[in-house]
């Protein structure tokens, strides 16, 4: 039965996250004219990573695995 709770508890965590990515892709020129159902589509494909200061995630030249857009800090 915890095996069970944590499955739950963790799709609930998974659902959040999912929304709370599509909210903050919805504020992004890029992403601002999809419809909720649009947006839905495109957090499921989509992750949200965060990086330690300072660390290197592509340099330039690198060849391209994404679309990476940067929520908070510089790029």
């Amino acid at each position: 039965m915890k095996h069970i709770k944590s499955l739950v508890w963790s799709d609930h965590f998974f659902k959040e996250k999912k929304k709370s990515l599509a909210n903050a892709l919805k504020k992004l020129d890029l992403f601002s004219d999809l419809h909720k159902k649009e947006l839905r589509e495109v957090s499921k494909i989509a992750y949200l990573r965060q990086y330690k200061d300072g660390e290197i995630i592509f340099k330039k030249n690198d060849p391209s695995y994404g679309l990476f857009i940067v929520l908070k800090g510089e790029a």
